[in-house]
Order: C-alpha cells, then sequence, then structure tokens
C-alpha cells in the first residue's frame, strides 16, 4: 500500500509540474513550486507535527511570500 501511494503521489507531482510548466513557464513555474515550499513545510510540521511558531518563522514567512508575489508581478 505504501509503495502505490507513494508512485501515486510521485505521478501527481509530475503531471502538476509539468502541466504548470506547459502553461506558466519554466522560469514562473520553478518561481513559484520552489520558492512556496518552505512555508507548506512549515504549515505542514505546525498542523502535523506540532512544532512551535515563532516570530522569526513568521517574518520569514512573509519575507518568502512578498518575493513570490513581487517576482510572479514583474515578468523579466
Amino acid at each position: 500500500i505504501l509503495a502505490f501511494i507513494s508512485c501515486l503521489g510521485t505521478a501527481l507531482a509530475i503531471y502538476l509540474y509539468s502541466y504548470a510548466i506547459k502553461h506558466m513557464g519554466p522560469a514562473r513555474t520553478s518561481l513559484t513550486v520552489f520558492s512556496s515550499m518552505p512555508i507548506f513545510v512549515f504549515i505542514l510540521a505546525y498542523l502535523i507535527l506540532g512544532e512551535s511558531i515563532s516570530i522569526w518563522q513568521v517574518l520569514g514567512g512573509i519575507l518568502v511570500v512578498s518575493s513570490l508575489i513581487v517576482g510572479l508581478r514583474h515578468p523579466r
């Protein structure tokens, strides 16, 4: 069951990444995926693992989200 879930999750992730590259382009897709990854990891660590939240983590998350917004708003 674990192998099936991991293969399905991997296949879905690759499909969604390819779909995003096709519609957004490789630069914007990479910016979106790799910049938003720390935010999702932070949220999941809080929800699943019960990690504590510090003010520095919140400020870092705000910086990451603001840089993502600026990067997606002004294409090169």
